[in-house]
């Protein structure tokens, strides 16, 4: 499982493969509808306090979100904290 962080519109999540199932929050509502994707789930959330268990994930993914959190250590404590070990973060 992947966890993309920051996922805004969504346009990166055609990149994955259609087996790999994807997890995408975004601080926003998030349009699933347009983009009809079956393996992924959406939710609304913060970065700086991620709502899922912990080693949940096996990568977590953010592009271009550290830019715009205000507590991005926060953030970076919580991306690792939902990794599996071992794991990594792009």
């Amino acid at each position: 499982m992947i966890l993309e962080i920051g996922v805004g519109q969504g346009v990166t999540l055609e990149d994955y493969g259609p087996t790999t199932e994807i997890f995408a929050i975004d601080v926003r509502q998030i349009w699933e509808k347009d983009l009809k994707l079956r393996n992924v789930h959406y939710s609304v959330g913060l970065a700086e306090s991620l709502p899922f268990a912990d080693s949940t994930f096996l990568a977590v993914v953010s592009r271009f979100l550290l830019c715009s959190v205000h507590q991005w250590a926060k953030c970076l404590g919580e991306m690792a904290r939902v990794l599996e070990l071992p794991s990594r973060g792009v």
